[in-house]
């Protein structure tokens, strides 16, 4: 992805992470125009049964949307308990891009940052129902970027 293109490649290990009950959730919280406007919670990454995947809306409402290839929980997903400190991190974080995804997690109570991805799946990926497709894009407004001539 060129906005990486001149940053030095180097190898960074990370400490290994799980909650008390040996899983960990990741809250992946999708900015636009600095405005976080939904959570993708991921669950259950390396388990046996495989990877579940929920949307739901800042005020945690579940959303009717997937990717290929994963599904949705069959439990309910209650809120992390710093939902809100993880919505106004994210809005800062995200303040000047167009889009900007911010990873979180959330271990024995302590919020720890994950990641910032301006381009999720290379900015190919696709979800069910196509609506959502449309939905996400129109919430991407260029105008505000500037461009340097």
């Amino acid at each position: 992805e060129w906005p990486y293109k001149n940053v030095k490649p180097r190898i960074i290990a990370e400490e290994y992470m799980e909650d008390s009950t040996g899983a960990l959730q990741d809250y992946k919280i999708h900015c636009f125009n600095g405005e976080p406007k939904f959570v993708l919670v991921c669950r259950d990454r390396f388990s046996t049964t495989g990877l579940t995947e929920d949307f739901f809306d800042v005020e945690w409402n579940h959303l009717d949307v997937k990717r290929p290839g994963n599904e949705n929980s069959k439990d309910t997903i209650q809120p992390p308990k710093y939902l809100k400190e993880m919505l106004e991190l994210a809005a800062l974080l995200s303040a000047f891009c167009p889009f900007l995804r911010v990873d979180f997690y959330e271990v024995d109570g302590k919020i720890y940052f994950g990641e910032l991805t301006f381009y999720p799946a290379s900015g190919f990926e696709r979800f069910i129902p196509d609506k959502w497709d449309k939905t996400f894009g129109d919430w991407i407004d260029l105008s505000v970027v500037k461009v340097e001539k």
